[in-house]
């Protein structure tokens, strides 16, 4: 950066120094020419003569007019320059800052385009950087050139009376650009009081038809505002393309093609580079780790010492030893995972920056799996698989449904067979019982018979219907068996 407002600088005064001259030399021999021929017309001059003098008035304005435009755009241009430049190093520091945290919405991540590729950038940022300023503020002074002196021959104009061939100009398009103005304002008062709801606070339209003849009959109105208006976004663009053009944090194309500006892509590659090797977290953490191995190598270094000394007879006590030597931990990755988890645990959001969790994700990109990113502290990765891994999954529940379908029904069936079993054993155990009964019924009446005794006419008609219904009762017990 201050190599390149230097070179804006060196420049800036050369160039200023050059015009100046140029340019005043210019306006001094307009001057003695005038001197000879005359500021004024003569009555006994010729045609010749009043036009070389018009020719020379006017190179004479116009030699003013010029030097004092391009001083005007060194100085405009130089001072762009300047404030690009530092706004250039507030927008870095606030990239660096949003990368420390994670942020990649206005730089894309280091993914995007690979080491070799952040490298060679880093590599490239500084010489771009200097090359895209001067870049930047010839094109800037070129434009602001050009327009200074514009606005500078129309004041002249208007200093030498020449109002009247303005006047002629604004005349002719006046109308047009107050019908344009007209219509731009007449549009955006009927979408804010008659086609929106409540004063245009809410996206919904409350007079339909009125909004579709509306945009019926202005469609060949806004095809002429369309085109000023697409002059107008040329101009927009040549102003933003001019500002930004030595500014390699915003690349001059849209978001999809940016991988085409190497500016951009060298800028990436930098600060890229200053994150990897700059941040708080990771330089804390490694001096962490190497304070903590300083230490240990110091404390093995004086246990050695002495040992030492222990060995040629010095007078050190096992105590002393004791006290200088370090208990080993039980188990140092038992240790680290708890540290893991607690910190997980506390910072869930943290997960998805896990070296595996990114892996899943990549697994899963490839495999055309969406995995969503949740708050929850677990996750499973098994969805993370490859085509031939579920297939193998699908076929191995298909087995054990086949199985746990063929074991159901083996039981069910073995199920039935004792059932019926059991059944069975009980309608013949109810045979015996009602075959008994119909000896022992059987027995009765024929000792009845013996005796003699006459009873009343059902009771014999009785007998047999229950005999009857003892015998159905068998038959139906035999046909359900």
């Amino acid at each position: 950066m201050f190599v390149a407002a230097c070179v804006v600088y060196v420049i800036t005064v050369e160039l200023a120094a050059y015009f100046y001259k140029l340019f005043g030399n210019i306006h001094q021999m307009v001057v003695q020419d005038l001197d000879i021929i005359g500021w004024e017309e003569k009555p006994g001059d010729g045609s010749i003569i009043n036009a070389d003098r018009r020719a020379l008035r006017f190179g004479y304005y116009a030699t003013r007019t010029i030097r004092f435009s391009l001083m005007v755009a060194l100085v405009l241009a130089c001072t762009l320059s300047f404030f690009t430049i530092l706004h250039m190093m507030s927008s870095f520091r606030n990239n660096l800052y949003a990368m420390y945290r994670g942020d990649f919405s206005v730089i894309p991540p280091p993914e995007d385009m690979g080491p070799v590729a952040l490298c060679t950038g880093s590599i490239k940022f500084a010489g771009y950087q200097v090359a895209y300023f001067v870049w930047a503020y010839i094109v800037t002074f070129g434009i602001l050139g050009l327009v200074c002196i514009a606005i500078g021959f129309i004041v002249h104009l208007f200093l030498l009376e020449l109002t009247d061939f303005i006047v002629h100009i604004l005349e002719q398009a006046g109308p047009s650009l107050g019908i344009g103005v007209f219509m731009m304002i007449a549009q955006w008062l009927l979408a804010r009081f008659i086609f929106l709801q409540d004063k245009g606070q809410y996206l919904r339209l409350d007079n339909r038809r009125f909004y579709f003849v509306f945009t019926y009959f202005f469609f060949f109105f806004n095809i002429f505002i369309g085109l000023v208006s697409c002059l107008m976004r040329i101009l927009k663009a040549i102003g933003v393309g001019m500002l930004f053009l030595g500014r390699l944090d915003n690349s001059t194309l849209p978001r999809k093609f940016e991988f085409f500006d190497p500016g951009f892509a060298a800028y990436q590659g930098f600060i890229h580079m200053e994150a990897a090797h700059t941040h708080p977290v990771v330089n804390v953490f490694i001096r962490l780790l190497a304070s903590e191995s300083r230490k240990r190598k110091r404390d093995n270094l004086e246990l050695k010492e002495m040992r030492t000394d222990l060995k040629n007879g010095s007078p050190v006590t096992r105590i002393t030893i004791a006290k200088h030597q370090r208990s080993k931990p039980i188990n140092v990755g038992a240790r680290f995972n708890w540290l893991v988890t607690y910190t997980l645990l506390h910072n869930p959001t943290v997960r998805i920056y896990r070296r595996g969790y990114v892996q899943a994700m990549k697994k899963a990109r490839l495999a055309g799996i969406k995995i969503p990113i949740s708050d929850k502290p677990v996750t499973t990765f098994d969805l993370v698989k490859t085509d031939e891994e579920r297939e193998q999954e699908k076929q191995e529940e298909l087995l054990k449904i086949e199985s746990l379908k063929a074991a159901s029904s083996f039981r069910n069936s073995t199920r039935y067979d004792t059932g019926v079993e059991a059944r069975q054993e009980r309608w013949a155990n109810r045979r015996d019982r009602v075959q008994r009964q119909e000896t022992v019924d059987t027995d009765q009446e024929s000792i009845t018979d013996e005796e003699g005794s006459t009873g009343s006419d059902e009771t014999p008609k009785q007998r047999p219907l229950a005999t009857k219904d003892i015998q159905l009762k068998l038959e139906r017990l035999e046909h359900i068996v």
